[in-house]
């Protein structure tokens, strides 16, 4: 797989004053040795926004896993 293929996308689900569910955050990701993948989300500035975010990882360009965390 081409590592442009692979990536890690956090979507803003439901986040208080956030409209839609747009992307605040993506990274390409480097085939390893391992089957192991780390996608991180920091903070720019200030607390998160209290809500729902979801990462949605992909290989090839076809969704493998998505996963939902709520911040507070």
């Amino acid at each position: 797989m081409h590592a442009s293929r692979n990536r890690g996308v956090w979507i803003a689900e439901t986040m208080d004053r956030i409209k839609g569910e747009p992307v605040i955050a993506s990274a390409a990701i480097a085939p390893g040795a391992l089957p192991v993948v780390v996608v991180t989300l920091r903070r720019s500035k200030g607390d998160w926004v209290p809500g729902l975010v979801r990462l949605e990882i992909s290989a090839a360009g076809q969704l493998v896993h998505r996963e939902r965390f709520r911040m507070r």
